[in-house]
């Protein structure tokens, strides 16, 4: 059984969001699935990862991302690096190697190329933001906060940068920058925890996606989606049922000195993206029962279908009808997927 350990404050653990807008979020109830329905369809049209292989022999994929070409970036921090293949899945190049300098890498958690293909690499050991030209060549880096765990790294259509961060003192959940590192606003849901660190961390908070007029930001537990206008504004919340996801509270064990979190039992929302066509999928891992559930909703808080996938499988990224996932069986594996959503 994996056991990750952090300290309890005061001997008991609270998880919870609050909010600190000036007028109350509209918040919407997320009915239960239907059975009619469109389904969504993901067929794979290209498979990363192997025990040997020259170039995909992945320690741990982190994160998995795509660029406007159908390029495919893997972040995996066991290499300190984020590996770069094309659309057929032919090895390109590799960006950083393990160290402190200018484009190296401790710990690559988190990746994402902007609209000119542009890659960002979140390091979770430096505590800082490198940023790549398209020919895969080090531009610059920034700072960010050090207690900051990064759930996801995306865009706005003006180019500014948004990231879905947990840190134990910050105001807000989603924090944007310019695209030169300048810190400019936080904003979104505020978590209430004890003092986590390292990987711990990962498990707090949410994900984040952005659509043409809209941020859609999905806290991990309880099931709750939140929509913004391009400025930051709450419009919505869509509230699930409380049995979607585990209670933190449900999987940690507290001792006078420390805190146990059972991960294996922790069912909570994972990913959430941008489908197209006033669409969302929000994912659910549930590691007890090693599957993953899909969600498909609309932007009003409309539960149209909920399919299961067999296995785990981790989503990373959307381009066009290509979704980028990566799935941990024998050995890591990066999935690309063709998506369509049929009939019932």
């Amino acid at each position: 059984m994996t056991r990750l350990r952090f300290c309890a404050a005061a001997g008991a653990l609270m998880l919870f969001a609050s909010t600190a807008f000036a007028q109350p979020v509209p918040t919407r109830r997320i009915n239960d699935p239907s059975a009619a329905g469109p389904v969504l369809r993901l067929s794979q049209v290209l498979r990363l990862g192997s025990l040997e292989g020259e170039h995909d022999a992945f320690g741990r994929v982190m994160d998995v991302a795509l660029d406007r070409s159908g390029r495919v970036l893997v972040a995996d921090d066991q290499s300190h690096d984020v590996r770069v293949f094309d659309a057929r899945g032919r090895y390109v190049g590799t960006l950083g190697r393990q160290g402190r300098g200018p484009g190296e890498f401790q710990s690559p958690w988190q990746v994402a190329a902007d609209a000119q293909d542009s890659i960002w690499v979140w390091d979770s050991g430096l505590a800082r933001i490198s940023v790549f030209s398209p020919s895969l060549r080090f531009a610059r880096s920034f700072q960010i906060p050090p207690e900051w765990v990064v759930n996801s790294l995306r865009f706005l259509p003006d180019g500014r940068v948004l990231l879905a961060a947990y840190g134990r003192s910050t105001r807000g959940s989603l924090h944007l920058f310019s695209r030169a590192g300048r810190f400019q606003r936080s904003f979104g849901p505020v978590f209430n925890a004890p003092d986590l660190s390292g990987y711990e961390s990962s498990l707090l908070g949410g994900s984040v996606d952005v659509t043409s007029n809209s941020i859609v930001y999905s806290t991990k537990s309880p099931y709750e989606i939140w929509i913004f206008d391009l400025n930051g504004a709450p419009r919505q919340k869509c509230a699930g049922n409380a049995a979607w996801t585990t209670s933190p509270t449900a999987v940690v064990e507290t001792t006078d000195a420390a805190a146990q979190l059972r991960w294996n039992r922790y069912v909570h929302s994972s990913a959430v993206l941008d489908l197209g066509g006033g669409l969302l999928l929000n994912q659910v891992l549930d590691p007890s029962g090693d599957r993953t559930v899909f969600d498909v909703l609309t932007s009003d808080c409309r539960l149209l279908r909920r399919t299961q996938a067999p296995s785990a499988v981790m989503l990373g990224d959307r381009r066009g009808t290509r979704l980028a996932a990566i799935r941990n069986l024998e050995y890591p594996e990066v999935i690309i997927y063709e998506q369509r959503m049929a009939p019932r």
